[in-house]
């Protein structure tokens, strides 16, 4: 799997993108690779969201991250570190096109740090959507839900975050389920969330979870008519003020 970073893409461009071809078999996963190094060159995202996943151990988190990077390979991007104040996280970029729209998504994996109970401040910061997962076979992470949310709220630097209600593995017969659909969508309406299902594990509603959050953002910004141009760690610093002409005497 080739490891690539929207930021390093930006920074070196061509010059990584020939020395990608060189180094690595040209296969169809390089192929993609190159591919979206076009994309990032050559069409700049509208928008740049980024996203959180929440939920208990054992929801599929890490698995729908790794469905999203690499979905029947038509992206090339894997979880890497990320940046520094977030060094216990991962994250995953991927560009998602929305009718007129190009959105490049930063999706970032709790790698583990929920079963402490640990997630700080700053895995919330500046989050713009989040993804919270619960196994509907797993009557435990569907009540942790509530937890989950409170948490959101409680830390996140974003007034009323995106929120989508996932529940995992189901395509499970429906013996094996815990948490029944309709409880599900009943508690996310009580909550004001959408709510989706899923299978990592079949590629069911993968890509079409973070289409719906791509469009609810898009749309939640459109309303406040604010539009995301840069990263939320970038700062734009104004203009000096031209100075005003003198006028040359011509006498």
């Amino acid at each position: 799997m080739v490891i690539l970073d929207v930021e390093i893409i930006k920074a070196h461009g061509q010059g990584m993108k020939s020395q990608l071809r060189k180094s690595l078999t040209y296969s169809k996963v390089c192929q993609s690779a190159v591919k979206m190094f076009d994309t990032v060159l050559e069409e700049p995202p509208d928008f740049y969201i980024r996203l959180v996943l929440l939920g208990d151990g054992g929801t599929g988190k890490s698995r729908l991250a790794k469905r999203f990077s690499c979905n029947t390979c038509r992206s090339a991007f894997k979880k890497i570190p990320s940046s520094v104040d977030l060094k216990s996280f991962e994250y995953v970029d991927r560009i998602i096109k929305r009718e007129n729209h190009v959105v490049l998504a930063r999706l970032y994996d709790t790698a583990g740090q929920e079963k402490f109970r640990s997630l700080t401040a700053s895995y919330y910061r500046g989050a713009h959507g989040c993804l919270l997962l619960f196994d509907v076979t797993n009557e435990t992470t569907f009540k942790n839900v509530a937890y989950w949310l409170y948490d959101l709220r409680e830390h996140s630097t974003q007034p009323d975050v995106c929120t989508i209600l996932v529940g995992t593995r189901c395509h499970v017969p429906l013996a094996e389920r815990a948490v029944s659909t309709e409880r599900a969508e009943k508690f996310a309406e009580s909550e004001g969330l959408t709510y989706m299902e899923i299978s990592a594990e079949e590629g069911i509603n993968v890509m079409e979870v973070f289409e719906k959050m791509a469009d609810l953002i898009i749309a939640k910004l459109a309303k406040a008519q604010l539009i995301i141009t840069q990263p939320q760690d970038t700062v734009k610093l104004p203009r000096k003020p031209t100075q005003p002409k003198k006028e040359i005497c011509s006498c």
